[in-house]
């Protein structure tokens, strides 16, 4: 006979949160996340996201710039035509790489990184993280690039997701519902 009291919460595992059986997440023990902390995260991973794209802007701005010559037309309109098409086309291709480079860093940080660690850079400045509802564990790439692709199809389609983590209960959003995720304070 063990002199140890049951408990009905799962042991941790190693590297991954525990929050007992069936996603039950005690307040006491593991709040979930704030809407504020969540908001943040928002905009910490907004403004990683256009550093990164800016290293790769000016630099092609300044090409777009050297490379054309403004005037006005007989109308008085301003018109622009290229006068040095290399420098013109090494902005057009600094841009594209730009935009390649931080289109795969949105998807490092918001998917695979949510889905080996638990949080974007954001979610870890801000001490919070993403786990499955049903065993508290982190999500696997495949759920995670789901929530990612909810929360772009459910924000862009209707703004309020961004709030109805302010009026349910448990704090989640409506792509936290559909892929069935908690986001908690860690």
């Amino acid at each position: 006979m063990s002199n140890s009291a049951p408990t009905s919460e799962p042991p941790a595992q190693s590297g991954r949160l525990s929050y007992g059986p069936q996603g039950s997440v005690p307040e006491s023990q593991n709040p979930f996340a704030t809407w504020i902390s969540r908001a943040l995260t928002i905009l910490i991973d907004g403004l990683v996201a256009a550093a990164m794209f800016l290293v790769f802007l000016i630099p092609s701005i300044l090409f777009f710039v050297y490379s054309v010559q403004f005037y006005e037309d007989e109308f008085g309109e301003l018109k622009f035509v290229v006068t040095n098409l290399g420098l013109f086309l090494a902005g057009v291709a600094v841009l594209i790489v730009g935009f390649l480079v931080n289109l795969g860093f949105v998807f490092w940080n918001n998917i695979y990184r949510v889905a080996k660690t638990g949080a974007s850079i954001g979610k870890k400045v801000m001490g919070i993280a993403v786990v499955r509802q049903d065993n508290g564990q982190f999500l696997s790439v495949g759920m995670s690039f789901l929530r990612y692709l909810m929360y772009v199809l459910l924000t862009s389609v209707c703004f309020i997701n961004y709030f109805w983590p302010l009026i349910d209960g448990q704090r989640r959003a409506w792509h936290d519902m559909v892929v069935e995720t908690y986001v908690v304070k860690r």
